[in-house]
């Protein structure tokens, strides 16, 4: 166990201690960032967590705070390497290695007495917010706007047991033949090109992140191991609507929210 360092000029910051990595990139981490411990409830399932925020020291045209807060179970999935580097790399200068060392840190001095924790009325809202997304990039409203074209167009999406896709005017199929799945109604499969045109992004890295942050919240069913790796495999499946008919799309969970 390493005795936590407390870093008193800046508030409750902490320090990244040497004992994680070399002196040099201690050093240069904590010019860089300030880190701060975050712990609370989730109103969306009752439960405890702990987060990581991070306050990039590079100055800024405006001169504004710049912070980006990381759950720490996300901190500590190695899945998630890519895509937290992404989230920090916009507002400040970051490397794997930082990243690893502070998993590592905060894991050790989480019990230890006298270690500041910054106590949040609701971690669900630091949930939804740990996204690399743009801050106008509203995800709740991106699912519930799904749920409005699923149920406005609700005659384009046959069940895939009746055997009635059409190729021109189905958008895409209930997924009724399915026993077991998330949510609280048969999932749907959308079309690639339909949902891409309800989300309404032109931007292909933009709605490219915009469906992993659907997946990582099991909204969009998909794999983690895809998110944020170098070689950026499709993330649209082939999908089976009707008897020996598949089609280029996205399997829409309909899941209760907070």
């Amino acid at each position: 166990m390493v005795k936590c360092v407390i870093n008193a000029n800046q508030g409750k910051g902490l320090i990244l201690p040497s004992t994680y990595v070399s002196k040099r990139v201690s050093e240069e981490f904590n010019k860089n960032w300030e880190i701060d411990l975050l712990w609370g409830q989730s109103s969306e399932d009752g439960n405890y967590y702990y987060a990581v925020r991070f306050t990039s020291k590079a100055k800024n045209p405006k001169n504004i705070v710049q912070s980006v807060v990381i759950m720490k179970e996300d901190l500590e999935d190695k899945r998630l390497m890519q895509d937290n580097l992404r989230k920090l790399g916009r507002i400040g200068k970051i490397e794997q290695s930082y990243l690893v060392a502070v998993s590592l840190f905060i894991s050790d001095v989480i019990d230890e007495d006298g270690v500041p924790i910054e106590e949040v009325e609701d971690m669900y809202e630091f949930k939804k917010a740990a996204s690399p997304l743009p801050y106008w990039v509203n995800i709740d409203e991106i699912i519930s706007k799904i749920e409005r074209e699923i149920e406005n167009n609700a005659w384009r999406f046959p069940t895939k047991t009746s055997d009635e896709f059409d190729s021109e005017d189905s958008y895409g199929a209930i997924l009724d033949h399915k026993k077991d799945y998330k949510g609280y109604r048969h999932p749907v499969a959308i079309r690639a090109g339909i949902l891409r045109n309800w989300i309404g992004v032109k931007d292909d890295k933009l709605y490219r992140e915009i469906i992993e942050e659907l997946i990582k919240r099991g909204v969009i069913e998909g794999d983690l191991d895809d998110i944020g790796g170098k070689d950026r495999p499709r993330l649209s499946k082939n999908i089976t609507v009707a008897e020996k008919v598949e089609i280029s799309a996205y399997q829409f969970n309909f899941l209760p929210r907070g």
